[in-house]
């Protein structure tokens, strides 16, 4: 496996890094180098508890309104949607970003993207989000 940067990761959509720049699939084999110890006994060795953190099914998360919300780009009744309510992560999240499960009401305060687009999200075109930032694209918002 050759990474970029040293990294051991694979960005899939953008086709680097990683093992061949794929997912892994059936067959391959991933070379990780010389075992600093003799591997005897592993079958057989386990994870200490107390060094496997607490994975949640839920997480609470805080949000404060940034400068594309409401009332100019979503509606309250979207606001309060994204504020009140637990959203599941969809299985088509990856490294950029986590999807959520689309609301089934109107975020948006507008119609149309107006000169943007079609959609009401087309309003405005950042390239990338920052960390720890909800973007609503189309009909799916993502963190």
């Amino acid at each position: 496996m050759s990474g970029l940067l040293g990294s051991k990761s694979t960005c899939i959509f953008g086709s680097y890094g990683g093992y061949q720049g794929r997912k892994l699939q059936a067959g391959d084999v991933l070379k990780f180098g010389k075992p600093s110890k003799a591997l005897k006994g592993i079958p057989e060795r386990k994870v200490k508890k107390e060094c496997i953190p607490p994975y949640e099914r839920e997480w609470r998360m805080r949000a404060v309104p940034g400068p594309n919300a409401y009332p100019d780009y979503m509606t309250q009744e979207g606001m309060d949607y994204l504020y009140e309510h637990a959203h599941k992560i969809q299985h088509s999240s990856n490294r950029s970003a986590y999807r959520l499960e689309a609301a089934q009401i109107n975020l948006f305060a507008r119609k149309d993207g107006g000169i943007a687009g079609s959609h009401p999200s087309n309003v405005l075109d950042h390239a990338y989000a920052i960390p720890g930032a909800l973007n609503i694209c189309g009909d799916t918002p993502f963190y």
